[in-house]
């Protein structure tokens, strides 16, 4: 996450005042499973994260449920269960960020 926050970081050097009105969203393409496969690896899961970031994002917080990794608690009994919409994180803050 270090080179993640370095990012984030020149992002704000770069836009300067305009920092306070920028919204940056890093989403993972896919979670993995919590699940060792056959081949002592693990295949692309369901759960996933969602970051934002920028001075118009209102931080410092974790906004999320932890469904849990007992076995009764998985998605498919391999993968961690999804409890948000990321579609729905989106929408609040395009709405939020152009109207």
């Amino acid at each position: 996450l270090g080179g993640l926050d370095g990012a984030f970081e020149e992002f704000e050097k770069g836009l300067s005042e305009r920092w306070k009105d920028t919204a940056i969203v890093a989403i993972t393409e896919f979670g993995r499973t919590a699940r060792i496969n056959g081949t002592v690896g693990t295949d692309h899961g369901t759960g996933t994260v969602v970051l934002l970031a920028g001075g118009a994002v209102k931080g410092g917080r974790v906004i999320a449920d932890w469904p849990g990794l007992k076995p009764a608690q998985l998605y498919d009994g391999r993968d961690l269960a999804p409890t948000s919409d990321v579609r729905a994180v989106l929408k609040g803050l395009l709405a939020d960020q152009f109207g």
